[in-house]
């Protein structure tokens, strides 16, 4: 059974779409996010900020969001994987290639959730965190209590965020010990 990892993140912090859902109207992490704010770098890419605009009733709210914590980047491909980021757009998509290349180009942790694109982010060398890796941290750090984090999984879980169920977990460092990629 794998242990739950100690996380240590380095450079910007670069949110997908589903991250900042997430940490948005899923989660109700804004809290969270402005805890990240005062210690990192909170970056997301043009692409993704289209991406969560999508859903038009929640176009203020992630105006709002987007426009207190992030700063909208974009990255310049590193010359020798440019091929290779050609052939990850075709598996992906350009809101997903943005933030790899932009993560690429700060040597920041990408802060994504979709297998996939884990994959993909772990295959070019890159930093990686996930929503749950978020969580178990503020718990690291005290930002909030273990208690309040099954609360955010519960949360996160019945309003579209697929994980497993934390039934029975008393904490996070618990409820991550039986995942293996977070």
């Amino acid at each position: 059974m794998p242990v739950a990892k100690i996380h240590k993140i380095e450079g910007p912090l670069i949110f997908d779409a589903s991250a900042i859902f997430n940490f948005g109207h899923r989660g109700e992490l804004v809290n969270i996010l402005e805890k990240l704010k005062q210690q990192f770098k909170l970056l997301t890419t043009y692409e993704v900020y289209k991406q969560c605009l999508i859903k038009l009733e929640y176009i203020d709210y992630y105006q709002n969001i987007i426009k207190n914590y992030f700063k909208i980047g974009s990255g310049k491909p590193p010359e020798n994987m440019v091929d290779t980021l050609k052939k990850i757009t075709k598996k992906l998509g350009n809101a997903d290639v943005s933030i790899l290349i932009l993560a690429l180009d700060t040597k920041g942790t990408v802060v994504i959730d979709e297998k996939a694109s884990r994959k993909e982010a772990k295959n070019l060398g890159l930093k990686i965190i996930g929503t749950l890796g978020l969580i178990h941290y503020s718990v690291e750090k005290g930002w909030i209590s273990e208690t309040e984090s099954m609360e955010k999984l519960n949360k996160l879980r019945n309003r579209g965020f697929r994980i497993p169920d934390p039934i029975g977990m008393k904490s996070m460092s618990e409820y991550l010990k039986r995942l293996e990629d977070y």
